[in-house]
């Protein structure tokens, strides 16, 4: 009996051997390929993104925009941007990429260096040479600043005509001083929807003498703005610029107003009571040049201003024409 059981022992032992040996070679099959599968598509490496997470896998190639890996635990590779990467280190210790810039690239198997460098065609470049012996297409040619751009002081004059000093029957009854002086300040001008602007103030001397207002003289403190229309007419010349004045005036006495009248109509006694606010409009054209410091200006301009004695505040329009001498405020160049 115990021979027998001992032989059917053996017999089973024997019968279960001879089952399994199938199944392990066919293991060690499969553990040999996936060996060689691995040597040959792909090694292991981390993939460290710049915000100190990671990927582990099988690196399966590099390129100069991807990594392309197969993270532990899936079966399929995905490509990851490298400007998304920090670092990828691989298992034998290679930086293959630093701060999104691949210094290797990996395919079949085999590593190459990155030693494309862009700078190789210029390594006959002179750093140290003089720039202005560049070529001209070497040269930077940025848009010059005109005198638009800059800040200028003026000073001008003008010969003046009274346009509203009559008498009911449309007789004249007095003159405007024949010249008028000032100075002035104008600041860069700026973009100012379709046309070019500049904000500016001047001081003029001017006076009139009429039959019923008197002699005045006076000064005008003006607030002004220069309308350039030259972006809208931009086939004018660069050296020319057609622009309106618009300003608001405030006009006061040099001296005491001379009258001439005895009486207003109301039978009241003559008084002083000139000054106020006034109105500066008109065109300007202007003439200049990018190369030199100074600017020529032709005007004219409709200047209402404040009448005196009975008609008082009422306003009465004096017109000039004049000349204006600019000094651009820029630095020289020799």
């Amino acid at each position: 009996m115990m021979g027998y059981t001992h032989t059917g022992l053996e017999v089973e032992c024997h019968l279960d051997t001879s089952f399994n040996t199938p199944n392990k070679v066919i293991m060690k099959i499969i553990i040999k390929l996936f060996i060689l599968t691995t040597l040959a598509f792909g090694i292991h490496g981390k993939v460290t993104f710049f915000d100190g997470t990671y990927v582990v896998g099988q690196v399966t190639k590099i390129d100069d925009s991807k990594v392309h890996i197969i993270p532990m635990g899936l079966n399929s590779p995905e490509g990851l941007l490298l400007v998304n990467i920090d670092t990828l280190r691989i298992e034998d210790g290679k930086i293959a990429v630093l701060n999104s810039e691949a210094k290797y690239f990996y395919q079949n198997n085999e590593f190459s260096a990155n030693d494309d460098d862009w700078l190789d065609e210029f390594d006959d470049f002179k750093y140290d040479e003089d720039i202005n012996k560049f070529e001209e297409n070497f040269k930077y040619e940025g848009k010059e600043k005109t005198n638009q751009d800059y800040y200028k002081v003026s000073f001008f004059g003008a010969g003046a005509f009274a346009l509203g000093m009559k008498n009911a029957q449309g007789k004249s009854t007095g003159n405007a001083d024949p010249i008028n002086f000032g100075f002035g300040f104008q600041a860069p001008y700026i973009v100012l929807g379709a046309v070019d602007a500049s904000p500016g103030a001047y001081f003029m001397v001017f006076g009139y003498d009429d039959d019923y207002m008197g002699k005045v003289s006076a000064y005008q403190m003006v607030a002004n703005g220069s309308f350039d229309f030259n972006p809208i007419f931009f086939f004018l010349p660069e050296w020319f610029h057609l622009c309106v004045d618009v300003g608001i005036s405030y006009n006061n006495k040099i001296k005491p107003v001379e009258t001439y009248e005895e009486a207003w109509t109301d039978g009241s006694a003559p008084i002083d009571n000139f000054g106020g606010f006034g109105l500066n409009i008109g065109p300007s054209f202007n003439f200049s040049s990018s190369s030199f410091p100074m600017e020529f200006h032709l005007f004219s301009h409709m200047n209402l201003v404040p009448q005196n004695g009975e008609w008082a505040p009422a306003k009465t329009p004096i017109l000039n024409f004049g000349a204006n001498i600019i000094v651009v405020l820029k630095r020289g160049r020799k």
